[in-house]
């Protein structure tokens, strides 16, 4: 699982973070008891503060995707998938209003978009 972080993004990093995470267990990336690095390495990797990694964790943790083995780690939990089949829309909605936002910056209108999601869409078919 590769996270990447957009620093010019004004979404959080720690929901940036968050929510790639849940998309590689919607993707199927990740799955049911895979094991996520430890806080520490996994905000070396990614250059942000452990305790960004740790909000992320524990918010993931209480929403049921993770569960740990105490000071064993920090797994995917089995009912993940579930929680992510009420969710699915709502992660696509997110990026639909970020391509919306860029397109209204970029004067875009909104029937041009629909015809570069429509192509967009058929070549990836």
């Amino acid at each position: 699982m590769e996270i990447k972080i957009d620093y010019h993004s004004e979404k959080p990093v720690y929901k940036q973070i968050k929510e790639q995470i849940k998309y590689a267990i919607a993707t199927g990336e990740i799955k049911p008891d895979y094991r996520l690095p430890p806080i520490r390495t996994l905000a070396s990797q990614l250059q942000v503060n452990p305790g960004t990694v740790q909000r992320v964790y524990r918010e993931l943790l209480s929403e049921g995707y993770l569960y740990t083995k105490g000071a064993g780690g920090t797994y995917i939990s089995k009912d993940a998938l579930t929680i992510l089949s009420r969710e699915r829309q709502q992660i696509i909605r997110e990026d639909i209003k970020t391509c919306i936002d860029k397109a209204k910056k970029l004067g875009i209108d909104i029937s041009t978009l629909h015809k570069l999601i429509d192509r967009e869409w058929k070549q990836n078919a």
